[in-house]
């Protein structure tokens, strides 16, 4: 799961962190991450670090959005030695991994993006 973690966050293709503000009204053990891109899109990692409940967030934007894009990473635990994927790509017999992330279009041009991130897992959203 950890080898997992950090493809995910090569996803992300980070350019520079930048600041959010998190309100977590809930007791879960929660991480949050905000950045923009290589290519100048706007992301979240969203990291649920708790062990049985899902975290339902919204990310809001300070301008409206036309897309957002996924990237889920899955396991049936953290210390499964398989059965981890990211939207269902795994890491090949060779070393290679190509994982496509979920795209949403937000045809109405939505401020704002609602996801549920499931126990011990993470979630990377691009904005676009």
């Amino acid at each position: 799961p950890l080898y997992y973690a950090m493809l995910l966050f090569h996803q992300a293709n980070i350019r520079q962190f930048t600041n959010n503000t998190l309100t977590n009204n809930s007791s879960l053990n929660i991480d949050t991450y905000s950045f923009t891109t290589k290519g100048n899109k706007r992301g979240v990692m969203v990291l649920n670090k708790d062990l049985t409940h899902d975290l339902s967030i919204t990310v809001n934007a300070n301008a409206m959005l036309q897309t957002a894009t996924v990237y889920q990473l899955n396991g049936p635990s953290l210390t499964s030695l398989t059965g981890t994927n990211i939207n269902g790509a795994t890491v090949n017999d060779d070393g290679t991994f190509s994982a496509s992330g979920q795209e949403f279009n937000l045809s109405k041009n939505y401020a704002s993006v609602v996801a549920k991130v499931k126990p011990t897992s993470a979630m990377l959203i691009i904005l676009d």
